[in-house]
């Protein structure tokens, strides 16, 4: 047993309630994108993202940041974004 940790085990990522959590949290937020698919890094002009990057809005990573998320394509998340400008999916699920 660890110092203070009793029987518990600490949440990693074989553990189901991560993935549980994980899941809540995403079927609940605001998906920001503001980097699409095939747009170029803001700081290195030879880097394209190869697909939809952005975060979870209202929620804060490490950095002080929103949580960072990706989409696959278009087709993968049923919406079309505009190429250039930051669009917002909400989850069907989302209240």
């Amino acid at each position: 047993m660890g110092r203070g940790m009793g029987a518990r085990r600490p949440v990693g990522l074989e553990d189901e309630r991560f993935w549980t959590a994980l899941d809540t949290l995403i079927a609940t937020s605001t998906i920001t994108i503001d980097r699409p698919r095939g747009s170029t890094h803001p700081s290195f002009d030879d880097v394209r993202y190869p697909l939809f990057y952005g975060y979870l809005a209202g929620t804060s990573a490490m950095d002080g940041e929103g949580i960072d998320v990706w989409l696959g394509t278009p087709e993968a998340s049923g919406r079309s974004p505009a190429s250039s400008s930051p669009w917002t999916w909400r989850s069907a699920t989302a209240r």
